[in-house]
């Protein structure tokens, strides 16, 4: 099963309510219970959804998607889409992660996300992958579960978004819900698997998170809530902790139900009410945990992590600070994008100063992250070699003390609005051809963010106004607010033993380096693009049409042959593939590791001009 970390930031979709993937929600539309399914016994009031995104924002939303609830709480949202025809993506998200877990059952959340494929009220233990295998779904690319700090979702994709598929999906949310039979055998047959997936996933990737995690939030839940879990639990957690966990957390007010294909809204909506009108949440509801706080008071703080496999010395000079969930806006919006600006603004000083012979750095970035809505952590971050981590420390602290005391030029500014401007773009063109399962992603990745989706165009028309009121002076104001905060942590994750006294000597670099004035940025030229000429265009020598497969072969006269077939599975997009020579048949014996280093250096080079 996958297990995520919301540890990750692309730089793009840090603009929250401008991720084109998404689609904007449409105001609720009530559901009512089908009175049928509902004794009279089984009868309560009524429970009040957890309000949606755009309840309360001045932001638009797209009007193609059916946002909606039953009276027991569970809420469902449904989009329409003809970019995949005859296809469907399916989502059942949980309010429920590993940080929901008492001290001795870390794990447990995930444990339950594997139980869901170990036998339920209508899914025999051992046959709920086959039942979908007939259905023309396989196990990992079609149907999956990921857990997370805070969610747990189950994802199903569809071949054929017919009613009965989509009814034989929505019969296993139900069942996920409310009728995992929790086997002991069963439970006792999951922990070797368990243990197995933990023995796999224990990466140096997953390691250095880790140990940032321990230094920079020692006191809150996060170092001790990875959603993989510790052996001890997985292996002595007995069946009754199992059900005492998932009668507290899946429960039908947590659970929301997505599904974006190649159908009919109100079939989907019929569907979902018949399945879920009467589910009731059984035991007692538990409380969730306070997280933790951020620690203050300790100034700058330095930390050198030995992780054994990693592949190289990583470096961050980070903040944390509390965070409160807030309503998404047009003036939120405002506010990340200027810092998703700032971002890419020094992200690009830095990788040039990547760029030369004999760089200190490498592999940049500006990131800004919250966690669960209660903390936010900006950090600026490099790789570079374990005997330059003094060095590399001092270069990041004067690239980020020379943008907050000079800011940025107009040039900058202009380069990456424009970049900001042109993928905009691109996603806007290619909106038709997305595919359900990204768009079902984007969907979850929005609810968990609590933010306002909105279709591609009208994500672009935000940028185009919002970009408007922005310029090099706010982004740089944003960037400062940022980092207005006395305590820094740096964190150095090396294959490297530690240096004698490196935290002090990480430290004291740090504020020497403080003490270095820095000049203001110098306004970059303006370089013409110089890839405008090519010459006499070649000669073809010979040309045919392949009928079967429906392209078009060219000889020219310098033997290069072509092949060029059209598409329509992306809009507006052209993707070039070059083969040359023999490939490693024709490599030198003697330096087998010669095409990997070429291609990063192709890569990286540049061209002659």
């Amino acid at each position: 099963m996958k297990i995520t970390l919301n540890k990750t930031l692309l730089l793009l979709l840090a603009v929250a309510g401008l991720n084109p993937g998404q689609a904007a929600e449409l105001s609720v539309v009530p559901a009512t219970s089908s009175s049928a399914q509902v004794t009279a016994s089984e009868t309560q009031a009524a429970v009040k959804p957890v309000a949606w995104p755009h309840e309360g924002s001045d932001l638009p939303r797209d009007e193609a998607i059916v946002y909606g609830h039953l009276d027991n709480g569970l809420r469902y949202v449904i989009q329409p889409t003809k970019s995949q025809p005859g296809r469907a993506s399916l989502r059942l998200r949980v309010d429920v992660g590993s940080l929901y877990e008492r001290d001795d059952e870390q794990g447990l959340a995930h444990f339950l996300e594997h139980m869901a494929f170990n036998g339920m009220r209508r899914f025999p233990a051992g046959q709920t992958i086959e039942h979908f295998q007939r259905m023309g779904m396989s196990f990992g690319a079609h149907n999956n579960a990921e857990t997370s700090f805070d969610t747990t979702t189950y994802i199903m994709n569809l071949p054929r978004a017919g009613v009965d598929e989509t009814g034989e999906v929505l019969k296993y949310f139900r069942d996920v819900l409310d009728g995992m039979n929790l086997d002991a055998k069963e439970i006792e047959k999951e922990r070797g698997i368990i243990l197995r997936e933990m023995s796999s996933r224990n990466t140096a990737t997953l390691r250095t998170v880790h140990a940032g995690l321990e230094y920079a939030l020692p006191e809150t839940l996060y170092p001790r809530r990875f959603p993989i879990g510790t052996a001890e639990s997985i292996t002595k957690l007995p069946r009754e902790r199992f059900v005492e966990f998932y009668n507290a957390w899946y429960r039908p007010e947590r659970a929301t139900v997505i599904a974006v294909g190649d159908f009919n809204v109100a079939d989907v909506r019929r569907l979902i009410e018949r399945e879920f009108a009467d589910a009731r949440g059984r035991g007692a509801a538990r409380p969730v945990q306070e997280f933790g706080r951020v620690t203050t008071g300790q100034g700058i703080t330095a930390h050198w992590a030995t992780v054994r496999d990693a592949a190289s010395t990583s470096i961050s000079i980070s903040n944390y600070r509390p965070s409160i969930k807030k309503l998404d806006t047009m003036a939120a919006q405002k506010q990340s994008l200027a810092e998703t600006l700032g971002q890419m603004m020094l992200k690009r000083r830095l990788d040039k100063l990547s760029a030369d012979t004999d760089a200190v750095i490498s592999d940049a970035s500006v990131t800004q992250v919250t966690l669960s809505h209660r903390f936010t952590e900006t950090s600026i971050n490099a790789n570079c070699e374990a005997a330059k981590s003094l060095e590399a420390v001092a270069l990041l602290e004067t690239e980020l003390r020379r943008a907050l005391q000079h800011g940025f030029t107009v040039e900058e500014y202009a380069e990456v609005s424009s970049l900001l401007a042109k993928g905009m773009t691109r996603l806007v063109a290619q909106a038709d051809s997305q595919t359900t399962a990204g768009l079902a992603n984007e969907l979850v990745q929005s609810l968990t963010a609590h933010t306002v989706t909105m279709s591609p165009a009208q994500g672009m028309q935000l940028l185009q106004h919002l970009s408007k009121e922005l310029d090099a002076t706010v982004c740089t104001a944003v960037l400062r607010a940022a980092w207005n905060n006395d305590d820094l942590r740096i964190l150095v994750c090396s294959n490297q033993e530690p240096p004698a006294k490196i935290n002090d000597k990480l430290v004291e670099t740090f504020r020497k380096s403080q003490l270095t004035a820095v000049a203001a940025p110098q306004a970059a030229a303006n370089n013409t693009w110089a890839y405008t000429d090519f010459g006499t265009p070649g000669k073809i020598v010979e040309r045919k049409q392949v009928a079967d497969l429906d392209f078009v072969q060219a000889k020219f006269a310098n033997n290069v042959r072509l092949n060029i077939k059209r598409t329509d599975f992306v809009k507006d997009s052209v993707n070039v593939a070059i083969n040359f020579g023999g490939g490693l048949l024709e490599l030198p014996a003697d330096k087998p590791g010669l095409s990997q280093f070429t291609k990063f250096v192709f890569i990286n080079g540049g061209l002659q001009k």
